[in-house]
Order: structure tokens, then sequence, then C-alpha cells
């Protein structure tokens, strides 16, 4: 198989070209990338008309075709589209099979420069939009940021959300649309980055007779008022609806083109990354002053950028969190830094850049957004270059020269009470590979599946349990273990643990769900004689420290508070406690005030060995390792204790009749949720044609399908989705729906209008074939990455379906007929169990 090739190019009206052949591809990924964002937006800063104009863009009617026909044209490409704006650029994107490779550039090209939305699509999505606003406006996340973007940025456009103001927002008129895609999109201001198996000759050919149809024309001009730098420490704090206290202490710094940004980003890792960095260390595991922290260096191109170090915590910590980390800003500056922790933060910056190009889009986007901001597309190659040559005296420059307590900026978003509460990837695969089935002495599977593109290899083990394995009183001990399991041995200690992880750049993780718990590695093919042993280790010896145990509940306690702080997490958690009333599915993951405070850490350790059943337990090595080291080095899983035992089927009640529950969320939003009893995971037919009348309901994975194009085109929705959640016992078969007070009954009434005419009226032959198209996308996209496939067959050989069952879903795609999502509706979208959510008086 040849080598990747990149070809560059400009055509002769502006627009710059950046074409990947790569032969390993099993898909192709177009982008194209516009210098135009919330910065750029003139006299209308704080309007959002880049978002407004890429919602009437992607998918809008154009001089040669309808919005009816793009959504047609998308879905028989898979469905796998959308775009994005952000302050600087907006970025449109196809992914699709490589044989549309042609229809997918002739698409964008169409969107960017033969444009005809009228005064339906601008009232439309200016309520889909107003919806979106809100949306933000309620999510705590969203608005932290934004009260961070707006204390610091007091000139620079930077300070207005990419939304924009919803009173600025309504402001806006259609004409200044229209203008502003007159001038912004425009070849010379524009990106193409296409990658693909195919010959780069080919391509171009597209691109040329499609692209090349636009005239040549200048670029636009935008002024920028430059940020000045803070005289003093400036100060803002405010109260919202949070659990907690969120505080974010900023320092101007300097911009992309500085030679000061990569002793910057090392700062950055050296502080927060991973459990052994500096502040983690000491604010977060030993002073136990916050639940979290985390730190970032933002250097743009077009302004002062910003070092930032965020708290979660207690608003009665800040100015000792304050103390503590000046304290050590202070030490760096000093000095007292060693070259270990320079060298073991350099490998994890790097091995992050590894595991960032996972699949074509991935490399094509690095090309793109390194042109977009240095005009180069070797910017990320140049940047770790010079990264790997950043020392300790710049280290120590640089923190002199930027962290200046006398100058920062600072954010907090604290609880409207004063005391907080606690309430009760990298490569797409040859279609010829697949994994190899080994069988351990005692029974333990192992599949291993090498490929050598990236040097990367991740390893999963995978045992039985999950949620089944608890009950109401020990609810959330499966997500203790998982916060606990890897921070000791009989022999090592977490930070001895932590250390060796982070020397190497790898990360190792474990995690519940509702039918298995799970062990991760994630690591460079050239340390896997180190850390495949230390992952096997900390898996074998497992210790769980009493110590431990309460950092892990201090944790859990507070996501259990902030349940609330999220309105889908809060209504899915209602949900779920409501749809499966006993069974273990209706068990929160993180479990419940009560539940975690009884748990103690023999409880803990007995909760694990119970997973160790020989025949419940699978492997994957998937990367850059050979099938027989792969099998050398997890050979210690074929001899161990065997203290756990099957689960065996629980009892699950299915609906009788329907139902209606009102629910509550703390954000001004409203939702509707619709579920039906659904499928088991052994029931592999069903599970297809279940796929298949969710997809032609609301699509599959992206945007799709009856209910978001009429939704969407009423303006009634920001966001609607359906999913098929199969499950060991019974899972369940939802629509999901995010809308305002106002329009909540007529969402709901469309859902069911839908619902009934897939029942008793057959779909069209067009809706079969987008369908079935998009279907074919996602399941090949789904296994691309190779953490996911990783992931994938491990799950799948576990629970049944065998390790090569996403290899055979093309085959069971060729059996689906149209009559089939008739026949899967009637049978299954009964006794509908609705649950209405709308803001509480609380």
């Amino acid at each position: 198989m040849g080598q990747p090739i990149l070809f560059d190019s400009t055509l002769p009206n502006g627009l710059k070209v950046f074409v990947v052949s790569d032969p390993s591809a099993s898909l192709t990924a177009v982008k194209t990338f516009i210098r135009a964002g919330s910065m750029t937006e003139g006299s209308c800063l704080g309007q959002g008309i880049s978002h407004f104009l890429e919602h009437l863009v992607a998918g809008g009617p154009t001089q040669f075709r309808s919005e009816s026909d793009y959504k047609t044209a998308l879905s028989l490409l898979g469905g796998g589209y959308n775009a994005y704006t952000t302050t600087d650029h907006t970025c449109y994107y196809i992914n699709t099979v490589p044989t549309h490779t042609q229809e997918a550039i002739k698409i964008l090209s169409e969107w960017m420069f033969f444009n005809t939305f009228g005064t339906v699509e601008f009232e439309r999505e200016r309520e889909v939009i107003t919806r979106e606003i809100e949306k933000n406006n309620a999510e705590i996340g969203r608005v932290y940021y934004q009260l961070c973007q707006s204390n610091f940025y007091q000139s620079h456009p930077l300070r207005y959300p990419v939304i924009g103001v919803l009173a600025n927002f309504k402001t806006t008129t259609i004409h200044q649309l229209k203008d502003y895609y007159r001038r912004f999109y425009t070849a010379s201001n524009m990106i193409l980055v296409v990658g693909s198996p195919l010959p780069v000759d080919q391509v171009m050919e597209w691109v040329n007779d499609e692209f090349g149809r636009a005239p040549a024309e200048s670029p636009p001009y935008f002024p920028v008022t430059p940020e000045p730098v803070p005289f003093s420490v400036r100060k803002l704090e405010t109260q919202g609806e949070t659990s907690t206290t969120y505080y974010s202490i900023r320092f101007s710094t300097t911009d992309l083109m500085s030679s000061d940004l990569y002793a910057l980003d090392l700062i950055d890792f050296i502080l927060t990354n991973g459990e052994d960095s500096v502040l983690v260390k000491d604010i977060v595991d030993d002073k136990k002053l916050a639940y979290s922290v985390s730190s970032s260096s933002y250097t743009p191109t077009f302004s002062t950028g910003y070092f930032d170090i965020s708290f979660d915590l207690d608003r009665d910590q800040c100015d000792t969190v304050r103390a503590c980390v000046f304290d050590h800003l202070q030490r760096i500056a000093n000095g007292d830094i060693d070259d270990g922790m320079i060298a073991r933060a350099k490998k994890q910056k790097l091995a992050e850049d590894i595991f960032s190009i996972a699949t074509i889009e991935d490399r094509i986007s690095r090309i793109g957004m390194g042109y977009l901001y240095t005009y180069s597309p070797d910017f990320y190659d140049v940047y770790l270059t010079q990264f790997r040559s950043v020392t300790r005296d710049d280290v120590i420059r640089v923190a002199k020269r930027y962290f200046n307590p006398q100058r920062t900026v600072e954010t907090l978003l604290s609880p409207r009470s004063e005391e907080p509460q606690i309430l009760p990837t990298a490569h797409y695969i040859p279609t010829t590979n697949i994994p190899k089935k080994h069988v351990l002495p005692n029974g333990v599977r192992v599949l291993v599946y090498p490929e050598t593109s990236y040097p990367r290899v991740f390893v999963k083990t995978f045992f039985e349990g999950g949620l089944r394995r608890e009950t109401v009183s020990n609810n959330g001990i499966g997500s203790t273990m998982a916060d606990m399991l890897g921070t000791g041995t009989s022999t090592l200690s977490k930070l001895q643990i932590a250390k060796q992880i982070e020397d190497c750049g790898a990360d190792m993780s474990s995690n519940i769900g509702n039918n298995t718990m799970s062990y991760s590695l994630d690591c460079l093919s050239e340390d896997v004689d180190t850390m495949i042993p230390l992952y096997l280790n900390t898996l074998l010896d497992a210790q769980f420290d009493p110590k431990e145990l309460l950092e892990s509940r201090r944790q859990i306690l507070k996501w259990i508070g902030q349940r609330r702080d999220d309105w889908y997490r809060y209504a899915s958690y209602q949900f779920r406690k409501q749809f499966f009333k006993d069974h273990p599915y209706g068990l929160p993951m993180n479990g419940e005030l009560e539940s975690i405070k009884a748990i103690t850490a023999a409880n803990v350790d007995t909760f694990f060995r119970s997973h160790w059943n020989p025949h419940g337990i699978v492997i994957s090595v998937v990367g850059d390792i050979s099938e027989q080291k792969a099998l050398d080095l997890v050979a210690p899983m074929g001899h161990f204790p065997v203290t756990g035992h099957s689960i065996g089927t629980l009892p699950r009640q299915l609906h009788t009749q329907a139902s209606k529950i009102n629910g509550t969320v703390d954000q001004d939003v409203a939702a509707v949720f619709v579920a039906f009893d659904g499928e088991t995971l052994s029931h592999y037919t069903e599970a297809t044609q279940l796929d298949l009348m969710t997809t032609v309901l609301s699509g599959m994975n992206y945007p799709g399908g009856r209910l978001h194009h009429l939704l969407r085109d009423e303006g009634l929705v920001y966001m609607v989705h359906g999913v098929n959640h199969l499950a060991v016992e019974n899972g369940y078969i939802m629509v999901c729906a995010l809308t305002s007070d106002t329009h909540q009954r007529r969402v709901h009434e469309i859902i069911h209008e839908q619902i009934a005419s897939i029942k008793n009226t057959p779909i069209s032959s067009s809706e079969f074939d987008q369908a079935i198209a998009q279907m074919g996308f996602h399941f090949k996209d789904r296994i691309a990455p190779l953490e996911s496939l990783g992931t994938i067959i491990a799950v799948d050989e576990l629970l049944g379906k065998g390790f090569d069952y996403s290899r055979r879903l093309d085959e069971s795609l060729k059996q689906l007929r149209i009559d089939d999502v008739q026949t899967a509706a009637n049978r299954y979208l009964i006794n509908p169990q609705e649950y209405w959510f709308n803001k509480s008086s609380r």
C-alpha cells in the first residue's frame, strides 16, 4: 500500500486547495474553511451573523437545487455532513465513501458560491437559532466560559459569543446576511481540503470543474481592535444556577507568532496534565481545596492571548487556592522545576499530537487549520519541532514575563446560595484486515488487530457487569470502583503509578456502563513493554485504599450535586428512573447521596472481585503491535483466581399501557421524551430493522430524518434525535426533542403524527435509500478510529454478538426491505411512555 501524498495548489480565482491522497483511507473527507467568524462581523458585532449564515448555507437552496434536493443527495452520501462557526472561521464538511467524492465536492461548491436563501429560510432559522441561544444560556459551562471571555476581552470582538447576544441577534436582517455572504464567501477567502484514497489528478479535476467556476475577487478587509494588557487586577463575580463555584485566573500573554507559545504550552502540561501534575497533585489530591483544575494556553493569530487556570471548588476556598497557584508559579519563575518534569510534559504533549490524528478527517483538518492561521500547511509539524527544543531557561523566562499576580483577570461564577449544595483516530481500516480471536488457558478471550500506520496501541479489558451488578443499596459502587481502579497495588502507590503513566504520555482509565465494566490503556507503541505490564499489574493486583475512597466519594458527591446543572443530564436521570423502574438500568451511574456515603473500601473490593469470571472477560489489543507480542504481553490474564460469576438474566417488566409523566429542569427550556420498550442485544435482525426505523424518523448519528426536517423547518426545536438503545434485558426506542414551553405541545403532536405515519403507510423508496446510505456510512465510520474499533469488537464479543458483528452489518443492510419499517413500527411503537420537562419553580 502506497504512502499518503499531499498536493497543494491555488486556483486562478484565488482558492487555496490541498489534496491528501492516502491509499489506506476507506472514507473521503471534504472541508471548506472560510475566513469569516464572529470577530469579522464589523458593524454587526454581537449579532452572530457568521453563525446565522452557516445555518442558511449548509443544506440551503442554491441556483441549482432546492433544500429538498440537498436533503436527498446528502442522505445518499451517507448523511455525514455538518458545519460549525468559530470566532475566526466557518467550516463546512462532508464525509462520505470514495465513490461519492465528486458529488461531495460539487455540493460544497454550490453552497459556497450560489446560495439563494430567502425570507422563508431566514425566518425558520432565526427561530431555530433563538432556541439555540436559549439552550446555551441554560448551560452552566457555556455561561461560565462567556463570562470569562467578556471579562478578559474588554475591547476585542472575542468578548462576544459566536452565536450572538439574543437582543443583538434579533435585530439581524436578511439584507445584512446577503451582504455578508457576498463579501466573505469568495474563493480568495477560502481554503478547500480533500482527503481520500483517490488519485490527486482525479480529485483536482473535480475541484477545478466545481470550485473553479467562482469568479476571482479580492478578499474582504475587516479591522480588529487590539486588546490592551490589564493595568491591574480585574475581578468579576456573578451568581448563577450552579451547585459549585467556577473560578478562573487569566494572564494576558501573546499571539501565535511568538516563540513564547511553546514554553506556555509546556507550562500548561506541567501544571494540570495528569494526576501527578503540579496543581492537580497539590490543590485537588493533597489539600483537597478544589474538586478539579484545568489550564490552557490560548494564543490566537489576531490578538493577545491568555493563560487560563480554572477551578471547580467551594466559594470559601478561592483565596486559599489563589495563594497556592501563585506560590507554584513563583517557584517555576525562580527555577524550582526539574528537568524530569519538563521531559515528562514534552512526552505527554508529543503523545497527544500523535493521538489527535485518528482519521483522514483529522489529518485534513490539521492541514486546513494550519494554513488558516499561519499560511503554512506544515504548521503542526513545525510546532512540534520547536516544542521539542524548549529548555528549562525558556520556561523560567516565560513564567517571569507573563505570570504577574498584579495584572490578572479573575472570574467567578458561584451558586445563588452562599452555601455550596450537595444534593441527595488513528486510522481508517483496510477492509481486507480483520481482528484475530485467541482464547487464553482459563477461557479469557483476546482479540488482536495489528495496524502499523501510527505508533499507538490501545488495550481494553471488558468485564460482564456494569449497572446490572448494582442494587439500590450499593448504587454508585461501579462508578466508585472505576474512579479508584488504577490508584494502587500492593507494591505501587497512586503517585508511582501516575508518574510511570505520565512519563510515557499514556493514559489509563476505567469506566462503568449498563452492561459492562472496562479498563483501558492508550499508549505509544514504543512504550508497550513498560505500559502493558503496568496496566495488567494495576488490574490483577488492584488495591482500594480507604483514603482514596474518601477522595472518590468527595468527587462523586460533587457530581451528584451538579446533576441538575445540565438539563439533558437531569432529564435523562428522571427518564431512566421512571422507564426502567426496579431494573438496575434505572439506577443512576453515579449513585445517590445515601448509597455513596454507605460504600466502604471493602465493598468496592468485593464488587471488583465479583467481575473476575474468565468466561465473562474479553481483551482487545489494537494498534502498532505484532500479534505475537500482544499475546505475550497479555498472557498474565490467562491465570488468576476465579472470584466472580455470571449475572444471568434479570427480570425486566415491559410496559403494558401508555403513560405521561411531568418532570422539571432548572433551565429555561422545555423537552419532550417519547419512549417505547426496545429489543435485547441477542436479536440481531430486529436490531437493524429498528435502526432503519429510527433513521427514517430522526437520522443516524448526524441530524436527519423526518422529525429533524419537519421540526426544524417550523423553527420548533433546536435539537431532536432518536435512538435505538439495545440492552441485555430489553432496552428502549426513544425520540427526544429540546424546545420551548410555547412549542412543546406542537412538537409532541408532530412526533406522534410521524409515528402514526410510519405505522400506517409504507415509507417511500427515496426515504429507504437515504436511510440505508446513512446507516451504511455510520457503520463504517464508527469503526474507523482504532480506539472505537477496539471497544466495539470487545463489547460485541462479550455480549454474544461476536467480534466480527460490525463487519457483518453490511450484509444485514442488504437484507432490509421497505416494509421492515412499518413492521417494526407496529410491533414496537406501542404503549408510549412520555416525559414532559419544563423549568422548575425553585
